[in-house]
């Protein structure tokens, strides 16, 4: 793979999360920093598409919050790199979510392909035993914060403690190297705090929209004809739409020749 310097892109702000999540209702009035590409479930799963197991359904968490407004300058998170070739890498947001999870692992196995899971601290205090499922099939996990707030509209003081609060549930599974900012709002405080914590901030640059699309041929084909070398695909937990995607994600890129990676190879 070339040596140069990955290159580093704006990102694309997401959509996602919470019912209990949201961490107050006054965010619900605010503006967001950047209109999402997307990491916003806004479905309920339905009872007749989750694919069956022995554990309860829990539905993946909600977002009802609009996206917040512009704030200062921001300093490019990691978000791709042009020059790795045709490799990529996948991620998912805001799990663990039961039965779900343990599926998406089950078709990641019988591909053979590495992922990413941006996992929310509050999900993981949950479920840590699907966290440390992800762990134990090896795969990767990386914060999604503690409670999916908007990182970028919080004190210093709320700041770090959602930080340390994530890494204390995190840290009992995993190490962690990898944090993605709610929403994909984020300013130059939210990356420090960050690499403050040891973690760097990863973002995407193919978003599907896979919180608000029911058909798992427009998820797979929007993915397929938006590829590019070294870019990094975001998806969700807890979609029935998305879990029927991925074979099909898998199967077109790998004809397309696209290597799927960890993200931490993009980073080389």
């Amino acid at each position: 793979m070339d040596k140069h310097p990955p290159a580093i892109s704006e990102q694309v702000p997401e959509t996602p999360v919470s019912d209990s999540i949201i961490e107050n209702q006054s965010e619900a009035n605010l503006p967001s920093v950047q209109i999402p590409e997307s990491d916003q479930q806004n479905d309920i799963i339905k009872e007749n598409n989750v694919p069956s197991s022995s554990e309860p359904i829990a539905s993946p968490p909600i977002v009802t919050d609009p996206p917040a407004s512009p704030s200062s300058k921001k300093t490019p998170i990691f978000s791709g790199n042009s020059q790795a070739g045709k490799k990529v890498a996948l991620t998912f947001d805001d799990g663990p979510v039961p039965n779900y999870t343990a599926e998406y692992l089950r078709v990641l196995d019988e591909y053979q392909v590495p992922a990413t899971f941006f996992m929310i601290g509050v999900q993981v205090d949950k479920y840590p035993h699907l966290a440390q499922k992800v762990v134990d099939m090896g795969q990767t996990i990386g914060s999604h914060s503690y409670r999916h707030g908007r990182l970028n509209l919080k004190s210093p003081e709320i700041l770090q403690e959602d930080f340390r609060k994530s890494m204390a549930s995190f840290n009992s599974i995993s190490e962690i190297k990898f944090f993605r900012p709610p929403y994909g709002d984020y300013n130059n405080m939210v990356t420090e705090t960050a690499q403050n914590f040891g973690l760097t901030s990863i973002g995407w640059n193919i978003d599907p929209r896979d919180w608000e699309v029911e058909d798992s041929n427009l998820i797979a084909n929007h993915v397929l004809s938006h590829v590019k070398d070294g870019a990094i695909i975001l998806l969700h937990e807890g979609k029935p739409s998305t879990l029927a995607a991925l074979p099909k994600i898998f199967e077109g890129l790998a004809e397309m020749g696209y290597k799927i990676v960890p993200v931490a190879e993009l980073l080389l």
